[in-house]
């Protein structure tokens, strides 16, 4: 997909199904995790260079009075291969 600029735009996600349960704990429930990430490539022609954007859904409340406080993350990456 094309971005701004003349860059490349790749768009992606996953599904990560975690273990219903935890053991030690009792009646904790982790949901699945989902992840949506969205990758920029500046110059198609060179592309060792990237720019990373995500934000993954992870576990809040598994509890009632427990929460893991990990529900909405955030992550930005700047790579450059040789």
């Amino acid at each position: 997909m094309e971005g701004p600029a003349g860059s490349q735009l790749i768009l992606g996600s996953e599904f990560a199904q975690q273990p219903r349960e935890v053991q030690n704990l009792p009646g904790a429930i982790v949901p699945t995790t989902v992840t949506y990430a969205a990758r920029i490539v500046p110059l198609p022609e060179r592309a060792k260079f990237n720019i990373d954007f995500g934000v993954a859904q992870a576990a809040g409340k598994i509890l009632p009075g427990v929460d893991l406080k990990v529900r909405h993350q955030f992550a930005f990456g700047i790579s450059y291969g040789l």
